[in-house]
C-alpha cells in the first residue's frame, strides 16, 4: 500500500528539477565561456568593458561560476528529494514494525505458564591470593 502520493510526487519533482537546473546550469555555463571568447575577438571601439568580464580570462571565469552555481543548485535539489523519501522511508518502517509488533502481542498464548525464578544472588569473589 503506497501512501503520500503527492509528498511522493513532490520529490520526484525536485529529483527532475534538479536533472533539469543541473544540465541548463551546465550548458550556460558553456555558453558564457564561448560567448565571452568570441565576444573578446567583436570589440566595439569607444565602448567600455566591464573589467570583470572582458577578455578570455573572464569569460571563462564567469562561466566556471555559473557551473559552481548549477552543481550547487543541483546538489540541494536532490538532497531535498532525499530527505522527503527519507522521511516516507521512516515512516513505512514505522509501521511495518507495528505490525509485526501487534502480530507478535496478538499470537502470544496465555495457556502457557510463566514461571517465576527467584533472583539468585551472585557467588562471593575468590579471597585474594597469598604471597
Amino acid at each position: 500500500m503506497r501512501q503520500f502520493r503527492a509528498l511522493r510526487f513532490v520529490a520526484g519533482f525536485y529529483r527532475v528539477l534538479a536533472w533539469i537546473g543541473l544540465i541548463l546550469g551546465i550548458l550556460g555555463g558553456l555558453a558564457v565561456m564561448v560567448f565571452g571568447v568570441l565576444g573578446t575577438a567583436m570589440r566595439v571601439p569607444g565602448v567600455a568593458a566591464d573589467p570583470l568580464a572582458a577578455g578570455v580570462l573572464g569569460s571563462i571565469f564567469m562561466g566556471l561560476l555559473t557551473i559552481l552555481g548549477a552543481v550547487l543548485y543541483f546538489i540541494f535539489l536532490y538532497a531535498t528529494s532525499d530527505i522527503f523519501l527519507v522521511g516516507l522511508a521512516i515512516e513505512q518502517n514505522t509501521r511495518e514494525t507495528v505490525n509485526y509488533l501487534r502480530e507478535d502481542v496478538e499470537g502470544y498464548s496465555n495457556t502457557t505458564e510463566a514461571r517465576w525464578e527467584p533472583r539468585r544472588e551472585p557467588p562471593p569473589p575468590p579471597p585474594p591470593p597469598n604471597r
